[in-house]
């Protein structure tokens, strides 16, 4: 997986939130939504250990970055991931590591604005 190929521009990052996950999980994201404890996402080492993991939904203004620090290029290749851009209108995002943001509820399905295969 060439990570150069995201083409997210820096200047935007600070504006458009994503979630990383595995692609077999779309479907059920696109009837229930991202729901936390079935399809968390991604997350930093920050979280690993969390006992309340599963009960948020993790966003992140830098895909790139989780990406290639935290899944690493062998973990890329036996997993087929997506980018989701979600709509974060009205939508209480806790911060957790600066690039990485919590959320408590469920993610409709209405606010993916994208999704992209990796």
């Amino acid at each position: 997986m060439d990570f150069q190929k995201l083409n997210i521009n820096d200047k935007f990052m600070i504006q458009k939130y994503y979630h990383i996950t595995k692609s077999k999980n779309l479907n059920s994201i696109l009837i229930r939504g991202i729901v936390p404890g079935f399809c968390k996402g991604i997350t930093t080492d920050f979280y690993r250990n969390d006992k309340e993991i599963k009960n948020f939904v993790f966003l992140t203004n830098n895909p790139k970055y989780i990406l290639e620090n935290q899944c690493g290029k062998e973990w890329c290749k036996k997993h087929r991931l997506i980018l989701l851009e979600i709509n974060t209108d009205n939508i209480n995002l806790i911060s957790a590591t600066g690039i990485e943001f919590k959320v408590k509820n469920t993610i409709s399905p209405n606010r993916i604005i994208s999704i992209k295969y990796l």
